[in-house]
């Protein structure tokens, strides 16, 4: 039975071609990845990893082994490195220095006026962008702003109420000086009990977060819209998470 190669993001290609050229001290065109047999022992001790063989060559995460060796790890998005630190114990929750600011994810989304960074890379889309949380209305504000802008835009079903959220969004880079495009259907919405909203077609009152938005050519400022359950008090949009629903960066839309 033929062997399948699973599909790689053009990032992941260019790293595991990077280590061919390190490691086997040649560069292969096309590698065959393939799950690894071979134990880690550390100290004597067998250690369950994963890894994967290519063209002979083992290739485990670094995490994994800075867990199984205890060292520090870290990375650091806006500057795309990888922070290694001997003199410090293995822990997965550690994200760098203290920089005097608090950390924001999902558990602790960030409020009104706090600018993110965050990094984009699948299959169509690779870049940087900032992105700041303006403004957010909730209730019988934001249904009056909404019916204003549009008589489509009716009362909201029995237990549910809008949410209208003001984002600015600026671009850092992008491959191939691509332009970004902005959507606030880029958003997933979650309860703070974390259960995934469904996203609704809300028309937006205008200036609405929708556009191109090329790297140093400024900022798109608008209005995405929501539909909560009046019960949630803290409601919480994710932006740029992975396939897999990890990083990303997170808003608090609890509003008033």
């Amino acid at each position: 039975m033929s062997k399948k190669r699973p599909n790689m993001p053009p990032t992941a290609t260019a790293l595991l071609a990077a280590g061919l050229l390190l490691f086997c001290g040649g560069f292969a065109t096309a590698a065959l990845l393939l799950p690894s047999t071979a134990k880690v022992q550390v100290d004597g001790r067998d250690i369950p990893m994963e890894a994967y063989n290519i063209d002979g060559c083992n290739y485990y995460k670094l995490r994994d082994i800075a867990a199984a060796v205890d060292f520090g790890l870290w990375f650091d998005e806006r500057e795309n490195t990888v922070h290694i630190e001997r003199d410090k114990r293995y822990d997965a929750s550690y994200s760098g220095p203290d920089s005097g600011q608090p950390l924001y994810g999902r558990t602790h989304p960030a409020p009104v006026g706090v600018e993110q960074f965050v990094r984009v890379e699948n299959t169509l889309e690779h870049y940087t962008a900032l992105i700041r949380l303006d403004e957010v209305l909730r209730g019988e504000r934001a249904l009056q702003l909404l019916s204003e802008a549009n008589s489509y835009n009716g009362a909201p079903p029995e237990g549910k109420e809008y949410v209208l959220a003001k984002f600015t969004a600026s671009v850092e880079s992008s491959e191939g000086d691509r332009a970004v495009s902005f959507r606030h259907d880029k958003f997933v919405l979650f309860s703070e009990g974390g259960v995934e909203y469904k996203l609704d077609s809300i028309l937006a009152p205008d200036p609405k977060f929708r556009g191109d938005v090329y790297a140093g050519s400024g900022a798109l400022t608008g209005y995405a819209a929501f539909l909560v359950d009046c019960s949630d008090p803290a409601p919480r949009a994710a932006f740029g998470r992975s396939y897999d629903g990890t990083g990303g960066i997170w808003f608090d839309l609890s509003g008033s």
